[in-house]
């Protein structure tokens, strides 16, 4: 794993949105080489609602003996972490909060969109993990998903996060009640596409991607990761990616 370092922010970005995840190691079936895991790094504007950050996370390990998928040596992935800034945030209203209701793509076969929430920040998020993976099967067929985790400073605030009455507001959502908060589920068929989970201060969004160049995992009636395969993942990152902190440049 290797760190972006020295790099201002808006450069480190621009790095991450437009080719943080090489699919180079998925097209040689003779060569397999897992590309590194990418990280933001570099000190913000003062006026920035976000600030990007170096930070460890081996977020490749999620689909390490997840069931439902026979998985091939093949990966990308890519991870980038943000903490509140001293500026404004955009809130909720100015961005297109509703646009989850419906299955993402990936393109060009893996997820780019590596990039800040600002209307969680704007309403009191301290921090975001934004990961994207994509792996295959042993049979070949690719799959994609990516995972924000926010932190707020109380768990009160996190109910209260724009994102949750968003996803509430999508027709066919499963709400599910819990001891630490509520899951909503949007699903396609028997899998989901899209898992908001609210535990405490913490909120998880996982969203399985289509892809636009491929038909995903023949092994599901939808081609995208099984519900056990999800639920896996969201298990790794309960135990590996909620008290992520940056680390020393």
């Amino acid at each position: 794993m290797r760190a972006l370092r020295g790099l201002p922010v808006v450069l480190a970005l621009v790095i991450v949105l437009t080719g943080c995840v090489s699919t180079a190691s998925l097209e040689s079936e003779e060569s397999p080489r897992p590309a590194p895991t990418r990280v933001v790094d570099g000190e913000a504007d003062a006026s920035s609602c976000t600030r990007g950050g170096d930070a460890a996370l081996p977020v490749e390990e999620s689909i390490d003996g997840m069931p439902g998928v026979e998985r091939g040596p093949e990966y990308t992935a890519g991870v980038a972490l943000f903490e509140r800034g001293d500026g404004a945030c955009a809130p909720a209203g100015t961005e297109a909060v509703n646009a989850l209701c419906a299955p993402q793509v990936a393109r060009d076969g893996v997820s780019a969109y590596l990039a800040p929430t600002d209307h969680m920040f704007a309403a009191g998020a301290a921090s975001q993990i934004q990961a994207s993976v994509s792996g295959r099967s042993t049979k070949g067929d690719q799959f994609v998903y990516r995972m924000s985790a926010w932190r707020f400073d109380s768990s009160a605030a996190a109910q209260k996060a724009p994102l949750i009455d968003a996803v509430a507001a999508c027709d066919g959502v499963v709400s599910t009640p819990s001891d630490e908060g509520q899951r909503l589920e949007l699903r396609d068929g028997d899998e989901p596409y899209l898992r908001l989970d609210v535990e405490g201060d913490r909120i998880f969004a996982f969203q399985s991607l289509r892809l636009s160049d491929a038909p995903g995992l023949r092994t599901t009636s939808s081609g995208l990761l099984p519900a056990i395969a999800v639920d896996h993942i969201e298990q790794w990152w309960r135990l590996h990616g909620t008290d992520v902190e940056p680390t020393e440049p």
